[in-house]
């Protein structure tokens, strides 16, 4: 929970120095860019503000994505969808869902040489193997990202991802090697002054420091990043800080001060309803009291931390009734965009069509009806066939709908339409051809004999006059 956080921290913070409020009509702030990098890096500050401030987030995020992939921006509808990914991942816990969404997007961003796109979809497919508990290949896929983020020059991104996989290490019992990466996301926030995200950094490092049982090194640490929280008013960050505390005085058994600072915890988690940070807390009592021989409310506390583990689960499964049936809505609003795009291709294609017949008869039209171009027959019967090309495959755009409802998108039947189309085209173009060919020859021949008659009459009109310059002479 406490990489999401600092991931909307940093968002926030990415956001809020953007310098300007975000436009009414996304569309047109994005396509006024002069550049792809540009309007990445716009777009993806607007989704990530979108997914996590906004209650619509996944319905606007696809709608958008919707619009960009009917303007065919390719690159513009894979941020928006790789982003939904993420959110299906964290908030709903449908990490399958989004896999299968991020790892084509990874692999079309790896294609056009995107360093963000491939960033963002190796950190988007780290977390679905996180949540899925595949913390090595979660793992791996963060520290592709690392020179990615380098790269782009997001130090915030940076820091994140360095914290994720110190995260991720303490999940595991790895400290040493949390640590590390712990270290290195300190000393990227200190260095750019990320004071919202310094209680996330700072305790993901005490986290490590308590799981290597070094707890007088983690409580300085615990204590930093307190003073950040409260100087913030992050009432977040203090619940989960406040049970490190508590983990941390039950192991040097400092009972009365983990005591209190579980109260603490439990306060807010009580006014803000969180049920996984409830369960930590009442899991950390009932272990205080067990370790002070005080079995009753030991068992006490130990029921109310399965009674809210029990209905994180049952939020859990909600969630995920709930994201299942959001994936289908957006599959068959996918499939619903493709449909329409799809129609509007045909339409065009069919213009298209239109247009060469109308070029190609005009020009066979011109030939045959000019009283003074003698042409080929191999022109005429070249075009003749060039005609029937274009009118079979006009004839297929325009009947395909039809002819796929028909035959239950059969190939065979298909292939057999197309037949049978073509069988009727071919007689019909062998009379016209034999009909242009004849008028052709006709007015070939009836060119030549004007012709004719016209180089007889001036050879009659040249004698003519030299006859009679002959007899005046």
């Amino acid at each position: 929970m406490k990489k999401i956080i600092i991931c909307l921290l940093s968002l926030c913070c990415t956001i809020t120095g953007y310098g300007q409020s975000f436009p009414d009509s996304v569309l047109t702030k994005y396509n006024s860019f002069d550049t792809q990098k540009k309007k990445g890096e716009f777009l993806f500050e607007y989704l990530q503000h979108v997914l996590y401030f906004d209650d619509e987030a996944l319905k606007k995020a696809i709608e958008l994505a919707s619009e960009f992939k009917n303007q065919n921006d390719e690159v513009a509808a894979d941020y928006a969808f790789l982003l939904v990914s993420i959110k299906l991942t964290q908030d709903e816990g449908n990490y399958i869902e989004g896999l299968n969404r991020s790892l084509p997007i990874l692999h079309r961003s790896e294609e056009r040489n995107d360093t963000m796109g491939i960033a963002f979809s190796l950190v988007s497919v780290s977390y679905c193997y996180k949540y899925s508990h595949n913390y090595e290949m979660a793992i791996a896929y963060l520290k592709k990202a690392i020179p990615l983020a380098v790269a782009i020059g997001n130090e915030k991104f940076t820091a994140q991802i360095y914290n994720d996989i110190g995260t991720f290490y303490s999940d595991i019992s790895m400290p040493d090697s949390g640590l590390v990466y712990g270290q290195k996301s300190v000393a990227t926030c200190t260095k750019i002054k990320f004071d919202t995200g310094m209680p996330y950094v700072l305790s993901t490092v005490a986290e490590n420091y308590i799981i290597n049982k070094d707890y007088d090194i983690a409580l300085p640490f615990l204590r930093r990043a307190t003073g950040y929280a409260k100087a913030s008013s992050n009432e977040s960050a203090l619940g989960f800080l406040y049970n490190d505390f508590s983990e941390a005085f039950i192991g040097t058994k400092q009972y009365d001060s983990a005591f209190h600072y579980i109260q603490q915890a439990i306060n807010i988690y009580r006014v803000r309803d969180t049920r996984s940070g409830l369960s930590r807390s009442y899991s950390f009592l009932s272990q205080c009291f067990e370790e002070t021989n005080k079995p009753d409310s030991a068992n006490k506390y130990f029921r109310l931390a399965v009674v809210a583990k029990d209905s994180l689960f049952s939020r859990e499964k909600t969630k995920l009734l709930e994201s299942m049936s959001f994936t289908e809505q957006l599959r068959q609003k996918e499939m619903e965009s493709d449909r329409l795009k799809s129609i509007e291709e045909r339409t065009h294609n069919i213009q298209y069509a239109l247009i060469a017949i109308g070029i190609i008869s005009f020009v066979i039209l011109f030939l045959l009806l000019s009283h003074s171009t003698i042409t080929n027959t191999r022109v005429i019967t070249f075009l003749s066939i060039l005609a029937l090309l274009v009118v079979f495959e006009f004839l297929n755009l325009l009947l395909h709908p039809f002819l796929e409802r028909v035959t239950h998108h059969s190939p065979l039947l298909m292939l057999l339409a197309l037949v049978c189309i073509a069988a009727l085209l071919i007689p019909l173009h062998h009379k016209l051809e034999k009909w242009t060919t004849h008028k052709l020859v006709e007015k070939n021949k009836a060119i030549r004999l004007a012709s004719a008659r016209r180089t007889i009459e001036q050879l009659e009109g040249k004698e003519t006059d030299v006859n009679e310059s002959s007899t005046n002479a």
